[in-house]
């Protein structure tokens, strides 16, 4: 792996900005601490996006570029996740907030680390294209679902339906293991995140505003990183890793939100009101 300074910085920064581990912490940030609507529906939004990439990377089996590369990666190329994953999300945050700047400034970090992918020669143009253009649509079509709240067996139930296919259809692409691998992450945290977020606005219905963000975002995080790292220890296999996002979507979800409840550092709807 080799490049000039700016070459390898602009190939690091995309690949943090598009990664897992951003959303990791961006996502419960805005659930936890800004507008829990929005960071649920952003939520979903990721792992259908990143759900549909694995899926469709595997089905195609495109091999990825072999000179020059500067990052480390073993999956297939088409389409790029990360511009898949940034385009979806992008796209959903500029038809809700309607604001041009706003808009613009997503549009540029869409670019950017769509971009940045042929730059560290991990991709080919054509599947950055590709990224963007699923990324677009699974953003514009999430835009338009307003369905109410299932209940939380209806959720789980509907979850599980999607991730049951998520992983049939892995298990007949040309490398079934590590298709499997790859897409039970999004179906595990799928299944816990609408475990979760059914149980919090049925029984709890905690606010994201008031106080102490500082402390439920620094203790929520403690807690998911700890879920996340430490499973992996003791869980194996693709059966393992879906457990294990699991576990770390319903803590995100209802987890977190009840302990933030529990501790005095966020309000419910009912008290509030």
């Amino acid at each position: 792996m080799s490049g000039s300074p700016l070459t390898l910085f602009v190939a690091h920064l995309g690949n943090v900005l598009g990664a897992e581990h951003f959303y990791l912490l961006a996502l419960p940030l805005v659930y936890w601490c800004v507008d829990k609507r929005v960071g649920r529906r952003l939520a979903l939004l990721f792992v259908l996006a990143a759900g549909s990439t694995a899926m469709l990377k595997h089905a195609i089996g495109r091999a990825r570029p072999t000179a020059h590369q500067l990052l480390p990666e073993t999956s297939p190329s088409m389409p790029s996740g990360h511009a898949t994953n940034t385009a979806a999300l992008g796209t959903c945050l500029a038809a809700r907030l309607r604001r041009p700047a706003v808009t613009w400034a997503l549009a540029g970090i869409v670019v950017f680390v769509g971009v940045s992918r042929v730059v560290a020669g991990v991709h080919w143009p054509s599947d950055v294209l590709a990224g963007w253009l699923l990324g677009a649509l699974l953003g514009a079509l999430w835009t338009k679902v307003r369905a109410p709240m299932p209940g939380p067996a209806a959720a789980l139930a509907m979850a599980a339906v999607a991730a049951g296919l998520g992983l049939a259809v892995a298990a007949m692409t040309p490398h079934p293991a590590e298709a499997l691998r790859d897409v039970a992450g999004p179906a595990g945290a799928g299944l816990g995140l609408a475990l979760g977020f059914a149980l919090e606005a049925r029984a709890l219905r905690f606010r994201a505003d008031g106080g102490r963000r500082g402390r439920r975002l620094v203790v929520g995080l403690l807690v998911l990183f700890a879920l996340y790292l430490g499973l992996a220890v003791v869980l194996h296999g693709w059966a393992g890793r879906l457990v294990r996002y699991a576990a770390v979507g319903l803590w995100a979800s209802a987890g977190a939100p009840w302990l933030f409840v529990r501790l005095g550092w966020a309000e419910t709807e009912t008290a509030a009101g």
